[in-house]
């Protein structure tokens, strides 16, 4: 065989060669799996990466149930000989304090000695309390409730803006406190002549001169009635 004969031979077999090897990886399956990504949850909270939709997984913290109040007579206001009870916690138990505002308008605590609160609503005075055993540094955190105890009852009839009946008595009450209480007088009221009756008795006072500062308002006790008549034009 010829030189340039056995080289065409060689040049054909390469060729076919190639030819088969290039048909076997087209025949090659390209399908390649999609494993989905990875995105780990703890319990119902999402912890991935959010979607391009802006959705953001709500929390799952249990809401803390808030704990019972004590009566709201925040607007309470404080004077000498008041009774009171002081409830502190958050000292690992709860501690109540019976005590009557003195003289001076102060009431005596455990650790910090005497405290003024008289002249301030229950509310102010609970703060008080809390704020000065913090900075006697008794506590660093304390919650203080103050409850006013009433000393009886009185009653209001007649001629008066709010309802008729019976009214708490605590501390020192006068005729123009009750009246106040009662919402005053309506524009009927003879306030000239209010009746105090106390154990059937009964009193005439002027009110309209105590309100005037021309003469001093009368207290009450306990079991006390107040009846403001109607004026006659």
């Amino acid at each position: 065989m010829k030189p340039e004969d056995i080289i065409k031979h060689l040049l054909i077999f390469t060729f076919v060669s190639v030819a088969f090897l290039t048909g076997g990886c087209l025949t090659t399956s390209t399908y390649t799996e999609k494993v989905p990504a990875y995105r780990p949850e703890v319990g119902n909270r999402y912890l991935g990466k959010s979607e391009s939709t802006g959705f953001t997984p709500a929390s799952t913290a249990t809401p803390v149930a808030a704990e019972p109040s004590e009566p709201d007579d925040s607007g309470v206001m404080l004077k000498r000989g008041d009774q009171i009870t002081i409830n502190i916690y958050g000292t690992g138990e709860k501690t109540a304090i019976e005590d009557v505002i003195d003289a001076t308008g102060s009431v005596n605590l455990p650790y910090i000695g005497s405290v003024k609160i008289g002249g301030k609503t229950t509310s102010e005075a609970e703060l008080h309390i809390e704020e000065s055993y913090v900075a006697g540094k008794i506590y660093k955190q304390i919650q203080v409730s103050v409850v006013k105890a009433f000393d009886g009852e009185f009653y209001v009839h007649g001629e008066v803006n709010n309802k008729q009946g019976v009214y708490p008595l605590a501390g020192d009450t006068t005729i123009l406190d009750a009246i106040a209480r009662a919402g005053g007088f309506t524009v009927f009221a003879k306030q000239t002549k209010v009746k105090l009756i106390r154990d059937n008795d009964v009193t005439l006072y002027d009110v309209k001169k105590m309100m005037d500062g021309e003469l001093d308002s009368a207290p009450i006790k306990p079991g006390d009635m107040i009846v403001v008549d109607k004026t006659r034009w």
